[in-house]
């Protein structure tokens, strides 16, 4: 999965692709380089973000949006967004997945009547992304594993509520996301034990604030390396990056590796 930020203000790659043209050129590189989903997001989730109102989102989402489908006809194409309202605009404008941040829980954890991604999922029948997050007010995570096991639960509940049918549902355990950089790195090496649910996993950490804490300037070096772990233990089934060409050489080269494998 390419990320496709068109976004002025993502912690990586903010103002680079927030014109039609410079997310239409960047698009077609990442499927040049072998990417199987763009995941294009038009709201900054980092630290400290600002939220932008859903025609905000929109107004800078759908022209890329519509252009990149039109030029792609065959890439699978996810919309990363929490709002049920540009979800939706997004699935008619093209997009195949919902990628959404808060697990379909905004609605659940800061209240009001915006309907939910999941409700959207359900209207489309279409794939949907669960991360695992947590407001600010909550309290801080202690036990890792039991505590994310249990918000899960909660959040497919929820999406089972909604109707969304579980064989669209992919887990994303949310690196970075309500962690410190100690649990992002406790989860990562214990990231397949999100199978449990019996979901697709997604696992996105490519350049985000642990890495650069562990690796300093070489940060895309050390997505590199902590994505080819994950890759070597089966931990995900889609990686979210920045790198794609880098990623599909490990890819491939794991793949070689299992094809061996068969004969031994």
């Amino acid at each position: 999965m390419g990320i496709l930020n068109l976004t002025p203000d993502s912690f990586s790659d903010g103002g680079k692709f927030n014109t039609v043209e410079t997310a239409l050129k960047h698009a077609g590189e990442m499927v040049e380089q072998g990417a199987d989903i763009i995941d294009i997001g038009a709201e900054s989730t980092r630290p400290g973000s600002a939220e932008v109102s859903a025609e905000e989102e929109l107004k800078r989402l759908v022209e890329p949006l519509r252009q990149i489908r039109a030029a792609f006809p065959k890439i699978k194409i996810s919309v990363d967004t929490y709002k049920g309202e540009v979800a939706k605009k997004a699935l008619e404008c093209g997009a195949d997945i919902i990628n959404d941040v808060w697990g379909g829980m905004w609605g659940a954890y800061f209240g009001g009547e915006r309907f939910s991604t999941c409700d959207i999922a359900s209207d489309f029948s279409c794939p949907i992304i669960l991360m695992h997050n947590r407001p600010q007010y909550a309290p801080a995570i202690q036990n890792l594993r039991d505590e994310i096991f249990a918000d899960f639960e909660k959040i497919l509940e929820n999406a089972r509520a909604c109707g969304v049918s579980y064989k669209n549902i992919i887990l994303d355990g949310g690196f970075g996301f309500a962690k410190n950089a100690e649990q992002n790195l406790e989860m990562l090496a214990n990231y397949g034990a999100l199978r449990k649910f019996g979901f697709p996993l997604l696992l996105g950490l490519s350049r985000k604030s642990t890495v650069k804490k562990v690796f300093g300037e070489k940060f895309e070096e050390g997505t590199l390396a902590f994505d080819a772990f994950s890759m070597a233990l089966k931990s995900a089934d889609i990686f979210r990056v920045h790198e794609v060409a880098a990623h599909r050489l490990f890819s491939d080269a794991f793949a070689v590796l299992d094809a061996q494998k068969k004969w031994e």
